[in-house]
């Protein structure tokens, strides 16, 4: 009993590791709308908390102030969250398109350095030409569709975070076999 007292902040990491990746495997989306829509129910709670700080510590002065606009930004934040987390959601899908289009530049400049390199007499690594096309490659998908990007990268997220608590396990098990 002891060695779980002892162990509990890593055996509730598995659990959540292992938890978080699962439910992002079966609906990554919708996990991810309930995760914003706790989170800015939790940030208005701050807002609320933060206004009744600011007008109960009215003696402060500038403390108030600074309470208030905490106040104001953590509610505004937590609406945001909470009203709006589909569109949150499609943020993710923007920045994803943002990504591709600085992999397909990216490229664009890593061909560019190979062909200034054999200008110069020099030989270029075939990594340069093969790292451009991948980048290149990569990019594209991303730029035609950035939701199933998104999508793959949830569930390689899940997949990251199940094969880490299976990680963790072993890694306690052993630690517990050390203790003996």
């Amino acid at each position: 009993m002891d060695k779980l007292k002892k162990n509990l902040p890593l055996i509730i990491l598995i659990v959540l590791e292992l938890a978080v990746g699962i439910l992002l495997l079966i609906n990554a989306e919708l996990f991810t709308r309930v995760i914003l829509i706790v989170f800015g129910v939790a940030l208005m709670a701050v807002g609320v908390l933060y206004l009744i700080r600011s007008f109960s510590d009215a003696d402060s002065g500038a403390m108030s102030w600074i309470a208030l606009a905490v106040s104001v930004v953590a509610f505004v934040a937590g609406v945001l969250c909470t009203f709006f987390s589909g569109a949150l959601i499609s943020v993710f899908a923007v920045i994803a398109v943002i990504y591709g289009v600085i992999l397909v530049i990216s490229a664009i400049f890593k061909v560019k350095a190979y062909i200034d390199v054999s200008r110069m007499g020099l030989k270029p690594s075939p990594f340069t030409l093969l790292s451009a096309v991948i980048a290149f490659v990569l990019g594209a998908l991303i730029i035609i569709n950035p939701f199933k990007t998104v999508e793959v990268l949830w569930i390689f997220t899940g997949i990251v975070l199940i094969v880490q608590a299976a990680l963790d396990v072993v890694m306690l098990v052993f630690k517990l076999k050390l203790e003996r």
